[in-house]
């Protein structure tokens, strides 16, 4: 079994960061504007990792990476160190505070909001041959404090006390599940394709979007309002719009779907609006108008058997519906099909 590797990074910013990482690796980092990037070499395993940071105290580090050994990067400036929002989007991370000797095992779709006391540091750990996708948001306290400093007053929210302490007094760990707002965000990061200017602003953006979800969701967590849409909660949505596409004659009320679907209302019509753009009364139409059409077309079903098999009452409902949909009725569109 091969030895843990230990890569120190004893530097801030985050471009020195990146730069203390490509040296440790025997490798070359690149720099484009304020974008500094290290591509793992092949001994190392594959894969990247890069960073930004921007005056106002926000900057990111993002891994993309499949190291060929266990590795642990060891963040040892002797300084404050940023206050650390980190996103597991897929992979695992082990975290650890340099010194406590708790060790917090990160999973796929976990956050955690990490801050160290004092000078004291960071330590991530990733496993051999596990790819790992990891965002972590940076806040210098300070800066950023000083930056916006009337508009933190007036946050009604406890995550207030973690960026006001800009003298690092305490050491503060918080673990919750990814939110979906979060996660897309992250996504639109990982595919970004912009360069230049245009990437600068696009992140500078996400830094922020980022920073206000996760006022959202640590609020969320603490207040256990469970109103946060949960990347976690997918699974749950996917498994309502499965027993609509099963149940089309079925006409459930949105806490009769929430309860199939196991989460309460407001989260099932979130994650309906997330992952179809719209009301799940809204879907259910799409798929009975769209079955109707199928049916109209491949059968000799009179109109009025389809609209029973749909769960319809009124024909003429069902007529209205089916020719704002496709410009023509029912039986226009029977007609038109089997020319």
């Amino acid at each position: 079994m091969q030895a843990m590797r230990s890569i120190d990074v004893p530097s801030l910013p985050i471009a020195l960061v990146i730069q203390d990482i490509a040296r440790a690796l025997h490798t070359e980092f690149s720099q484009d504007c304020e974008v500094y990037h290290v591509e793992l070499p092949p001994a190392a395993g594959k894969g990247y990792i890069k960073g930004i940071s921007y005056d106002n105290g926000l900057g990111m580090i993002f891994y993309d990476c499949c190291f060929s050994t266990d590795v642990e990067l060891c963040f040892t400036v002797n300084d404050i160190h940023p206050a650390k929002f980190l996103y597991v989007l897929e992979g695992s991370v082990e975290h650890a505070f340099s010194n406590d000797s708790t060790d917090h095992m990160l999973m796929a779709n976990t956050s955690a909001i990490v801050a160290s006391s004092k000078k004291n540091g960071h330590v991530l750990r990733f496993k051999a041959d596990e790819r790992v996708l990891l965002g972590s948001l940076e806040v210098d306290r300070k800066r950023f404090i000083d930056q916006i400093h009337c508009s933190i007053n007036q946050a009604d929210n406890p995550l207030v006390e973690v960026l006001e302490d800009v003298d690092a007094n305490r050491l503060f760990f918080h673990e919750g599940s990814i939110s979906m707002r979060i996660f897309n965000h992250y996504n639109d990061i990982y595919s970004c394709t912009a360069s230049g200017i245009r990437r600068n602003l696009f992140f500078i953006g996400k830094c922020y979007l980022l920073l206000e979800e996760q006022f959202a969701q640590y609020k969320d967590d603490i207040d256990s309002t469970n109103v946060v849409l949960r990347k976690s909660d997918t699974e749950a949505i996917l498994k309502a719009i499965r027993f609509l596409e099963s149940n089309l004659s079925a006409s459930p009320t949105g806490e009769h779907l929430a309860r199939i679907a196991g989460v309460n209302e407001n989260k099932l019509q979130q994650g309906f609006k997330q992952l179809t753009g719209g009301t799940f009364h809204a879907y259910l139409q799409q798929l009975r108008i769209k079955v109707a059409a199928q049916l109209l077309a491949g059968t000799d079903l009179s109109i009025a058997e389809i609209v029973f098999r749909l769960g319809l009452t009124n024909g003429g409902y069902f007529s209205r519906l089916f020719k704002t949909h496709f410009g023509m009725s029912p039986s226009e569109y029977r007609k038109q099909t089997r020319k």
